[in-house]
């Protein structure tokens, strides 16, 4: 069970926050996204909008906010601290602090939101640091495979996927996406694709994607905070048993980077 801390002076309406705080619109156009200011607003996702949305599981990919909540997931809690002290006389001072419980689970519809907003938080930290550090600037791809190729595994495909990046001298944040959207069906199908975000040359991945077959796209450079793209691209990625929402790899994996 994990704890979500008011400060003290953060004035909260616990109405307006039971109501509106879990609504978020997740499909914003990929030019758009990076320069998205504020993220908490009311609406529903355009995916989760879908007539499939809550059932589809190929492959066993699911997208976030698709399951039930635990009963204390959002919930209010008083923690009283008792405080020791013996100044002018005084034997002990107490003082409660106010708790939300989150289980920040991904696939949690109440804590989902949670999940996102910190692992987006620790991605962009890393991408920011490594560009300014090395003065570099942050790109949006989109790497997508041959429809005879998604009879491969997940695995191979995220092989290929690394291959190509090595290759082209990449160093990025890999994202998988399983699902598109149908717009005249409103349903969801499966094509897994892959958003990477992170340093690299769009010519030079053009050359490599298309010695092995498979689609590149160039989003532009990011020029608002990378935390709103790596928002935008967590809300919906896909989440399954036995893997990671981020693959880090090139000079951005756990090995390299410092």
């Amino acid at each position: 069970m994990k704890h979500s801390k008011i400060r003290k002076g953060n004035h909260v309406n616990k109405k307006q926050h039971n109501l509106d705080y879990y609504t978020i619109p997740y499909i914003i156009p990929a030019i758009k996204h990076s320069n998205k200011s504020n993220l908490n607003h009311q609406g529903i996702s355009r995916l989760h909008k879908c007539t499939n949305s809550y059932t589809i599981a190929h492959n066993d990919w699911k997208l976030p906010g698709t399951e039930g909540p635990h009963w204390w997931c959002g919930k209010l809690v008083n923690k009283q601290i008792i405080k020791k002290c013996y100044h002018k006389g005084v034997e002990s001072i107490r003082t409660v602090d106010e708790y939300y419980q989150w289980c920040f689970r991904p696939s949690c519809n109440k804590c989902c939101k949670k999940w996102v907003g910190r692992l987006a938080n620790r991605g962009a930290r890393r991408i920011e640091n490594f560009a300014k550090k090395n003065r570099r600037k942050i790109y949006h791809f989109l790497l997508s495979p041959p429809k005879r190729q998604l009879l491969l595994s997940d695995r191979n495909l995220m092989r290929k996927v690394l291959r190509i990046l090595r290759e082209a001298d990449f160093s990025v944040a890999v994202i998988s996406h399983p699902y598109k959207i149908k717009p005249k069906q409103n349903e969801l199908y499966y094509y897994l694709h892959f958003h990477v975000i992170g340093f690299g040359w769009k010519d030079k991945l053009k050359a490599v994607a298309e010695k092995y077959g498979w689609f590149s796209k160039c989003f532009g450079e990011r020029k608002g905070p990378a935390f709103y793209t790596m928002h935008y691209l967590l809300s919906h990625c896909g989440i399954k048993k036995g893997t990671t929402a981020i693959r880090w790899t090139g000079k951005l994996s756990y090995r390299k980077a410092q």
